[in-house]
């Protein structure tokens, strides 16, 4: 097993082995998140997030933790669609630790993981505990949700900016779609938060044809979604690059060319979405 990063333990349970940070044991048992039957309990009266549920855990009185989400780690994709819960081991947990922590290192806007788990039996199911980005929502339920106007202006701009500051610290996601990046709102200016980073990579060198693949494949998770496609039109589509490239200069027309160029493979996307082949 991989060696955990730096302020984290393991723990063990007859049913779970999990993981928190040091010295917050206590708060995760208080939660119930040591128990399998509890886990699946919170999942199953909690709301629809992408291709699973999530649970959101508050504060109850005189017990002090910070707020979390929690959710099942699924396989996406096809083989998805044959074995959406079973993993072989815990490599996913620990891969996505690792590459989490680095990414806050280098001040990748991303929530802090609070607790993974994964089953005694094998195969294993895994677990995973974020803490809450308060008052924040998803792009999915921003477009969907807010009509034009200041607030969506603003918070759209903050999730440019966030994949911006992403990409300038030296990481590329793997799966960046409208779920996984969260925008903080009704506190103040808006917020970007970027989400789920399993086999998101670090290269030697970042350059724009990384990003450009990047904003691709946030625009195809759009295109994937018609209903929340219907809802946003050209002039949202460009303001959002010039965002991300703080304005209309060299990078923004190099961006432009390179995901127009990944979108002419749009329609091969589009059918094998018609077909559920991804």
């Amino acid at each position: 097993m991989r060696q955990l990063p730096q302020a984290y333990e393991q723990h063990r349970t007859d049913e779970l082995h999990y993981i928190v940070r040091e010295g917050q044991d206590e708060d995760i048992r208080t939660m119930g998140l040591t128990s399998l039957s509890n886990l699946e309990h919170l999942l199953a009266g909690g709301r629809q997030l992408g291709r699973g549920r999530v649970a959101d855990l508050f504060p109850r009185l005189k017990v002090n933790h910070e707020p979390l989400v929690v959710k099942q780690v699924l396989h996406g994709g096809l083989f998805g669609r044959l074995n959406a819960e079973h993993h072989r081991g815990p490599d996913r947990l620990l891969r996505e630790l690792a590459i989490t922590e680095e990414a806050r290192k280098r001040g990748v806007p991303v929530p802090e993981v609070a607790y993974m788990a994964w089953t005694v039996a094998r195969p294993c199911r895994l677990f995973m505990a974020t803490v809450r980005i308060t008052a924040s929502r998803n792009l999915v339920e921003l477009l969907r949700d807010e009509p034009p106007g200041g607030l969506r202006r603003r918070s759209l701009a903050a999730a440019a900016v966030a994949l911006r500051e992403m990409h300038d610290a030296g990481m590329v996601h793997a799966d960046l779609n409208l779920s996984n990046v969260m925008v903080t709102e009704f506190t103040g200016e808006p917020e970007g938060f970027v989400l789920d980073l399993d086999r998101s990579t670090f290269p030697p060198t970042l350059n724009d044809s990384h990003r450009a693949s990047n904003l691709a494949r946030l625009l195809r998770s759009l295109e994937k979604a018609q209903e929340l496609a219907a809802l946003v039109g050209l002039r949202e589509r460009v303001r959002f690059l010039r965002d991300y490239c703080n304005g209309r200069g060299a990078r923004y027309r190099a961006l432009q060319q390179l995901v127009r160029k990944r979108a002419r493979w749009f329609p091969l996307h589009r059918l094998a979405w018609k077909f559920g082949w991804s």
